[in-house]
C-alpha cells in the first residue's frame, strides 16, 4: 500500500487533478511529460554536481521503494 490513510486528505487536490482529466489535450500532455521523465535520467549527474557545487540548504531525496520516482536518482556518487 502507499499514500496516506483514507480520510486524511482533504479532496481539493484530487479533485482538482480529476477536472483537469476532462480538459482538450490532457492526455497528450501526460503522454508528453512521461516521456520526458527520460532525460531527467541522463541529467542526474549535472543535479549532482549542482548540489555538490551549491550544497542548497534542503535536499530532498526518495528510497528505493518510491513509486514514482526511480531509486539511481537519490544515491550520491
Amino acid at each position: 500500500m502507499t499514500g496516506e490513510k483514507p480520510g486524511t486528505v482533504g479532496p481539493d487536490g484530487y479533485s482538482l487533478d480529476i477536472a483537469h482529466t476532462t480538459e482538450p489535450g490532457y492526455a497528450e500532455r501526460q503522454d508528453d511529460l512521461i516521456f520526458d521523465y527520460q532525460t531527467n535520467v541522463a541529467l542526474y549527474p549535472q543535479f549532482q554536481d549542482y548540489v555538490r557545487q551549491y550544497q542548497p540548504e534542503n535536499l530532498a531525496a526518495w528510497g528505493k521503494n518510491d513509486p514514482s520516482f526511480i531509486y539511481p536518482g537519490a544515491p550520491r556518487s
